[in-house]
């Protein structure tokens, strides 16, 4: 029984209190939506650090951007329908680190390394859509899907704002 409009509010929150695995889905989302906010300096940082002129690195951004994701939803539309939606979540957690990573060594390594990670920002940003949503779909019981769904949309909605902090 779906509970009424006013009960919504107290629902969701016993949900996210006695629902661990949940819990755990939602913190790993939201900690994912912090790494991404780093993606926001690496145009900053190619043209006031490494020199690029912003119009070439903002339409190479894009491109490469554009490329990540198109292989992210590739490679995670693959193993999340021959793993599960887990598999999409912990490659989505390992091209975030490495995008970082390549991105913090692009002070050494110029800006193949920028280049490197934002392609690896665009496929982290897929994989992401793919295998949380999916994951949002194996794991919510019958029925319990919306509300689910609502839930981590509020936690999303909270992590498009983590570049406003940064």
């Amino acid at each position: 029984l779906a509970p009424t409009l006013r009960q919504y509010g107290k629902y969701l929150r016993v949900l996210v209190q006695t629902d661990k695995p949940y819990l755990d889905y939602l913190v790993v989302r939201f900690l994912l939506f912090l790494g991404r906010a780093a993606t926001g300096f690496y145009i900053v940082y190619g043209v006031r650090e490494l020199g690029y002129p912003n119009e070439t690195l903002v339409r190479d951004f894009l491109v490469l951007l554009i490329f990540g994701q198109m292989f992210g939803a590739l490679i995670g539309s693959t193993l999340s329908a021959r793993y599960s939606s887990r598999a999409g979540i912990w490659l989505a957690l390992l091209f975030l680190i490495t995008h970082i990573s390549l991105a913090l060594s692009s002070s050494q390594f110029g800006i193949v390394m920028l280049y490197s990670a934002i392609f690896f920002a665009g496929a982290e940003g897929a994989m992401f859509k793919v295998g949380f949503i999916n994951y949002v779909v194996e794991y919510a019981p019958d029925g319990q899907r919306p509300v689910y769904s609502t839930v981590g949309s509020m936690i999303g909605a909270l992590g498009l704002m983590t570049p406003l902090f940064a």
